[in-house]
């Protein structure tokens, strides 16, 4: 159980829009033309430097708690800059993020809601960043610029204390162990400065590479410095004479590098690649060799490793975070991934290992920036930008879900795991409270009206009856095998009897006044397969979604029903609600919402419908019947406007990610909680 009471690995993925990237470009003026010697002399002009206009960028936390299913919890957005690089406070409550404009400090101390503190804007553009060990200073690497240093004791007026002009252009800074040098990948060479003194940084030697230096890693024992050359692959350098630099052995890892990182004991070196991770035995410097790679499908900018070093977190370029399994190095094993939607670049991990805040950038034509703002802000007063709030993936596929009276658990049918509880008093954090094995196929449930027990259409296995009193240790009461398949089920307002769509078999009414023993008062022939039922106010009527039809049966009397009407919907009728009156159904078919009037039982008609693109599984009203939530399958959340039954109209939607097949609401109306099948239960927010 993933308790929230206990840290969450913190995972900053930088996500930019630089190389590669479409959009208009804009070109940054600057000062500094450098010559580059490799294996070819290349010409280096850092004043043509291409920044895509349409890029925004945020921050990201997400929870990698559950390593397979990263969700995100919440974001800061910035506009217009694309970031670089990303550092945390050593207490975990702040973020540095670089851009092309320089230096920029995020609160992190709610993930949830991260805000901006301060910011530093440089000449040039910024391309990495790291703290010195008491975090009073940032050693920012200014491109064309070199180094610079800049105080950050007060984070909302960061100033610069100093900086040395490199001859090439700065890509990546890391310090020693005692803050007193700071080691520079500077395009074309390894450069050491003295920072002893921030106010007056000195040149103590360099390292000329074959290829572009563009991220290094220092040995524990500072000996040695391991680059990430973009043409030559890791090159390992000597460097405890910072005065005189020799190479001590390479490993062409065959594409780009760009960064490097090492194990705790230092015999391996974990290099991102364009091709992905490559892992590389170091514990012979002079002879270093390939252990095991892992091809990730896309460029791999970065990566980090966490505490125990069994697992590595990636950012690829366009696939975003890529968690992967380093417990067998030569044959690492991908864990799970988080699509970042944007161009990712850089990571770095907090040191307690159990939470994630990622950064992003995407077009400024999409609405990837107004979806981050609306999970900073928590705004739920418009429809125009539904956003996911929470998220709980369960071990199985989740069909229904519904709520306690308080809402601060959720019932979910999980297939053929049965009966998940979890608790969402925590909107951004449910956890899972229990579950209960109902040996079947849960579809779907209901409580009972002190909320003690649970009914569970639960498949082939029929109608199941649980104790949820304690809701740590759910326990079996009774059963009754309806023998068709239990698909839907809804209980009589004074709780004695409960009616199951049972699929082939129709509307079969049980007597569940003895929950132990419950017994058949009888059942009704649909005609058709039966999926849904809901009842009158009064419990005289069941409207059944049966497929082809929506049938309406007299219960008044549970051991004899009679067909009272029925109303073809034209397509597949899968869920069925009702209007606040009682004069109006709501049906949920394959072709979308089906509004039918119903004040004639004998003679039902059509009032309107609304095509919701995708197949609509469930539907809810809200408590005003102004509005109807559908979950539209593939399509996600549908949001639709029936104050006029007539000319239904979409308010908004929102894409769950998986497919949709049920939805309830809050109390106040606020949020929809969406079963998503092999998303699980995912929490919406922004729909009322």
């Amino acid at each position: 159980m993933n308790l929230r009471d206990i840290s969450l690995t913190v995972l900053f993925v930088l996500a930019i829009g630089m190389t590669g990237c479409s959009g208009t470009p804009t070109t940054v003026e600057e000062n500094k033309t450098t010559t580059v010697e490799g294996n070819a002399t290349t010409t280096i002009e850092e004043n043509k430097t291409t920044i895509p206009q349409r890029y925004e960028s945020a921050v990201l936390v997400i929870d990698i708690s559950d390593l397979a299913y990263p969700t995100k919890l919440g974001s800061v957005g910035i506009d217009g800059n694309s970031f670089y690089s990303i550092t945390l406070s050593s207490d975990g409550r702040k973020a540095y993020v670089v851009d092309e404009n320089g230096l920029i400090i995020v609160d992190i101390g709610d993930p949830i809601h991260p805000t901006k503190l301060g910011s530093y804007d440089t000449v040039g553009n910024v391309y990495e960043v790291t703290l010195s060990s008491d975090g009073t200073k940032a050693y920012i690497a200014e491109g064309s610029y070199g180094l610079v240093v800049v105080d950050i004791s007060d984070p909302t007026h960061p100033t610069k204390l100093g900086s040395y002009n490199t001859a090439g252009l700065t890509r990546h800074v890391i310090l020693s162990s005692d803050d007193t040098k700071a080691y520079v990948a500077d395009w074309n060479e390894l450069v050491i400065v003295d920072i002893s003194d921030p106010d007056q940084l000195t040149k103590l030697g360099s390292y000329k590479t074959s290829g572009v230096a563009w991220g290094i890693a220092l040995s524990n024992d500072g000996t040695k410095a391991y680059v990430g050359d973009r043409n030559n692959g890791l090159i390992i350098v000597d460097i405890s004479d910072p005065a005189h630099l020799t190479k001590l052995g390479s490993y062409n890892t065959a594409f780009w590098s760009y960064s490097v990182t090492l194990s705790g004991d230092g015999t391996k070196a974990y290099v991102a690649d364009e091709n992905g991770l490559v892992i590389v035995d170091i514990s012979d410097p002079a002879h270093p060799t390939k252990f095991g790679s892992y091809d990730t499908d896309g460029e791999v900018h970065g990566v980090t490793l966490s505490s125990d070093g069994s697992k590595a977190y990636l950012v690829d370029w366009d696939n975003g975070l890529v968690i992967v399994d380093l417990s067998d190095p030569a044959h690492p094993t991908k864990l799970g991934s988080y699509d970042t939607t944007g161009h990712s670049d850089n990571i770095a991990l907090s040191s307690d290992g159990t939470k994630v805040y990622v950064t992003t950038s995407a077009e400024r034509n999409t609405t990837t920036l107004q979806t981050y703002e609306k999970a900073y802000t928590n705004t739920t007063d418009t429809l125009d930008h539904p956003t996911k709030i929470g998220l709980y993936n369960t071990a199985g596929k989740a069909y229904g879900v519904t709520l306690s009276k308080d809402g601060t658990k959720a019932y979910v049918a999980d297939d053929d795991k049965g009966l998940v509880i979890v608790d969402i008093s925590d909107q951004a954090y449910p956890t899972k409270l229990s579950s209960y094995d109902t040996a079947g196929y849960a579809g779907d449930i209901a409580l009972s009206n002190d909320g003690t027990k649970a009914y569970i259409a639960d498949g082939d296995n029929g109608l199941v009856i649980v104790d949820i009193s304690d809701t740590a240790h759910s326990t079996r009461l009774g059963s009754y095998n309806t023998a068709g398949f239990a698909i839907h089920v809804t209980l009589s307002s004074d709780g004695t009897k409960a009616y199951v769509a049972d699929y082939g078999n129709g509307l079969v009414i049980i007597d569940i006044s003895d929950p132990a023993h419950p017994a058949k008062s009888n059942s009704y022939d649909t005609a058709g397969l039966s999926y849904g039922v809901t009842l009158s106010s009064d419990g005289t009527k069941a409207y059944v979604a049966d497929w082809d039809d929506l049938v309406i049966v007299d219960i008044s009397d549970p051991a004899c029903p009679t067909k009272l009407g029925s109303y073809s919907t034209a397509g597949h009728a899968q869920s069925v609600t009702l209007s606040n009156d009682g004069t109006k159904v709501y049906v949920a078919d394959e072709n979308g919402l089906v509004i039918v009037d119903v004040s004639d039982p004998a003679r039902p008609t059509k009032l309107g419908s609304y095509d919701t693109a995708g197949y609509a599984e469930g539907i809810i009203l809200s408590s005003d019947g102004s509005r109807a939530y559908i979950a539209d399958g593939d399509n996600g959340l549908v949001i639709v406007d029936i104050s006029d039954p007539a000319h239904p109209t979409k308010l908004s939607s929102y894409d769950t990610a998986e497919y949709s097949i049920d939805v309830t609401l809050s109390s106040d109306g606020t949020k929809a909680y969406v079963a998503d099948r092999e998303n699980g239960l995912v929490i919406v927010a922004g729909v009322q």
